[in-house]
């Protein structure tokens, strides 16, 4: 998940957001993050797999939303998704290897969001009999067909994303209106649309190789080396004391570098401190660059802390005069990544644009009631040009996934191969 983020923050500055969200929905999970000034959102400390660690890492909140989770029927009688997920193997019920549990894909299938005779370009056919019949079998228990089953399925899984995005962004005090959603894993383009449209967010990025991005986000990001010492001091601290230790982390991440192999010419150290109101138990962490160690410094470090507090919390919340601590100084070392297998670069979309009509249409499900289909263009991906515009309702088809263009949406290749989608 965390390499997925990386190389997400790579494609949106390729396209020129400098703020993005991350959504990775694969077969078990929905993984999301955010960016911000082309740099993903970390933290030093938390539980990790059920264990507490100070171990610093990219920050990524993962939901049971995904391809495999299972629809089911809670002690209530309401219907549920996930987080148990068939996972690959048995899979989706309409895969034919055994499983038998209605799922997210099943559902998509149901509804010809995926066109179970052109699976993997064609390679794969699906059991669209078997998806209805799982989800026809659900349904019974609620006094619903095969087809309202399935909406209600996607409605939920997608209600669920939708909610996480949206305390992800509420809980760093973030506008979604600023914000681009980098979407990938095999099943995210399918909902990514809607759950910019339900935040308000403008644009969807959908990077060519969206289905494989996490494996490419691995092979191809940099070295990163952090060294960090405690202070424990409230300000104001002495700058030249600061300046001191700063410059001896510094060397040691520039060492560390050089240790992996990385030439100092493309090293890049930058410094960073954790910062908290006294006598609490999380902190905040303030980038250093452009703050000199002068006699200004503690005026101009406290005044970054309470903006990037007020954004978080909001201004209400600061209480004046309440002493701020420094808890760590901190040099972080990078080189730069290897983005050629993540595309080229690109600002936008390429000048005028040719709307193009589709190849076919296919009768999509567009609602709960039986007669709430919609004829939606097909369009092959292979054949969208940088000078081509897609309108929606569409669906844009590769071998690996799907891309869903609601109404009123339009959809464009950047000069980079992602797909860009803007949502009204």
């Amino acid at each position: 998940p965390a390499a997925g983020v990386m190389a997400a923050s790579a494609i949106a500055a390729m396209s020129g957001a400098g703020q993005a969200i991350s959504c990775d929905m694969g077969g078990t999970s929905f993984d999301v993050s955010d960016v911000k000034d082309q740099a993903p959102s970390r933290i030093t400390r938390g539980e990790l797999m059920g264990i507490w660690t100070a171990l610093p890492r990219v920050d990524v909140e993962s939901i049971g939303a995904g391809g495999g989770s299972i629809a089911w029927i809670d002690a209530r009688q309401m219907l549920r998704v996930g987080p148990q997920s068939a996972g690959s193997e048995p899979g989706p019920v309409c895969y034919g290897k055994g499983g038998t549990q209605p799922t997210v894909t099943d559902a998509l299938v149901v509804l010809n969001y995926i066109d179970a005779r052109n699976f993997l370009g064609g390679d794969m056919q699906l059991d669209s009999e078997g998806a209805a019949r799982s989800c026809a079998a659900i349904g019974a228990h609620l006094g619903l067909d095969a087809e309202a089953a399935a909406w209600g399925i996607r409605e939920i899984a997608l209600a669920e994303m939708t909610k996480a995005v949206r305390t992800r962004l509420a809980m760093r005090g973030l506008d979604p209106r600023e914000h681009t959603l980098v979407s990938f894993g095999g099943c995210a383009s399918l909902f990514t649309a809607d759950i910019a449209r339900a935040i308000s967010a403008p644009r969807v990025i959908v990077p060519a190789c969206a289905s494989v991005l996490s494996a490419l986000g691995a092979a191809s990001m940099g070295m990163r080396r952090e060294r960090v010492r405690s202070i424990l001091k409230a300000m104001p601290i002495d700058s030249a004391e600061l300046a001191k230790i700063g410059l001896e982390l510094t060397g040691q991440a520039a060492a560390d570098l050089s240790a992996d192999g990385v030439v100092p010419a493309d090293h890049t150290v930058t410094l960073e401190a954790d910062l908290r109101f006294i006598r609490q138990s999380w902190e905040l962490t303030i980038p250093l660059d452009g703050l000199p160690f002068d006699a200004e410094f503690a005026v101009r470090l406290r005044s970054c802390f309470e903006h990037e507090y007020a954004l978080r919390y909001g201004a209400g919340s600061i209480s004046l005069g309440t002493p701020v601590e420094i808890v760590a100084l901190r040099a972080v070392g990078t080189s730069p990544a290897d983005t050629i297998g993540l595309g080229g670069t690109s600002t936008g979309s390429s000048g005028a644009l040719v709307e193009i009509s589709p190849e076919r249409h296919r009768l999509v499900r567009s609602g709960p009631e039986a007669d709430t289909g919609i004829f939606v263009g097909i369009f092959d991906d292979a054949a969208i040009l940088p000078s081509h515009s897609v309108r929606g309702p569409a669906l844009i088809e590769r071998w690996d996934t799907s891309i869903w263009v609601p109404e009123g949406a339009r959809a464009y290749r950047d000069p980079g191969g992602s797909i860009i989608l803007e949502v009204r």
